[in-house]
């Protein structure tokens, strides 16, 4: 990573609701990344799961937070203004960064020009998908 400036603390949002299908792929994802592990912090916003969510947020050391409204927006909402990060990084719960240098990627675009404020993924498509 061709780091110009400090390297930026990254805040991972993850809004939830009976997710434990998904979500412990997804936190392993982001654990497995590239970046300095104290350059980022992981919050899942919880819609009152009733299912073992919570315990595999706990797991993987992410921050906790309630969402009583209970939809994706919101606990997105809530997420942002709980974040320490100067970047937010919006991730669903069935998401999974499924190459270790996503976040060294998507970070290198806010590093090199201090003008954007934004970058989207490319859609990662594994072998075993399938083409639709």
């Amino acid at each position: 990573m061709a780091v110009k400036i400090g390297i930026p603390f990254v805040s991972f949002i993850i809004p939830t609701y009976n997710a434990d299908r998904y979500l412990a792929q997804c936190l392993l994802s982001i654990r497995k990344q590239r970046y300095p592990k104290n350059r980022y912090e992981i919050l899942v916003i919880d819609g009152g799961s009733t299912d073992q969510t919570i315990a595999i947020g706990r797991k993987f050391r992410a921050t906790i937070l309630s969402n009583p409204s209970r939809d994706a927006e919101s606990g997105k909402s809530i997420g942002i203004r709980k974040a320490k990060g100067e970047i937010i990084a919006l991730v669903d719960s069935d998401n999974e960064l499924v190459e270790p240098k996503w976040l060294e990627i998507m970070m290198q675009p806010l590093i090199d020009d201090p003008k954007i404020f934004g970058v989207e993924s490319p859609w990662y498509v594994r072998k075993s998908d399938p083409s639709i």
